[in-house]
């Protein structure tokens, strides 16, 4: 996310007059949609196989954020759209029936529970996101989001990763 950002930073000029009275609402929804997002799912993956992630984070989306968008008054809840889900989650499930086994092992469990949280991270910034969408455009609003997610997964990394010369050089290593 660092290099992402720093490549739409370069491509989105003048971000400070994105951020200009909206800051407060960028970095909340910058902090959800992606540090919360990634931290929780990236740690989670560590401890769930890849068919048992891909389903929920793939059931959950949807579901989160067609939930949210009616908690906050932003869609309205439709016959259609509860039978489009259910497929949805049906075919995921079908998809993945043969990859999504779950132990039953404590770490496996809070590694599932944290894949949900990340999903609800990335629907909930996402909701709150869509009325900023009135203010500035997609790839304004991507690049305010990446730099925000980008310095709070940085300061995670700091916080909770071992750092040391060993791992400096090996990353300055061709």
């Amino acid at each position: 996310y660092v290099l992402v950002s720093a490549i739409l930073v370069f491509v989105v000029r003048d971000l400070r007059a994105v951020f200009r009275r909206r800051a407060w609402r960028i970095v909340l929804t910058g902090t959800l949609v992606v540090t919360g997002t990634y931290a929780a799912i990236y740690w989670g993956m560590q401890y769930v196989a890849s068919g048992v992630s891909g389903v929920v984070n793939m059931a959950m989306n949807p579901v989160c954020l067609f939930a949210l968008a009616i908690l906050f008054g932003q869609d309205k809840a439709t016959w259609r759209h509860a039978l489009a889900l259910l497929l949805g989650i049906g075919g995921l499930a079908l998809l993945f029936s043969n990859k999504a086994t779950i132990s039953g092992s404590d770490m496996e469990l809070w590694g599932a529970a944290a894949l949900v949280a990340g999903s609800i991270s990335y629907c909930l910034g996402s909701v709150l996101a869509r009325p900023l969408l009135d203010d500035v455009t997609p790839l304004q609003l991507t690049a305010a989001q990446a730099l925000v997610g980008a310095a709070g997964l940085s300061v995670l990394s700091l916080l909770t990763e071992p750092v040391s010369g060993a791992t400096v050089a090996a990353l300055a290593m061709p």
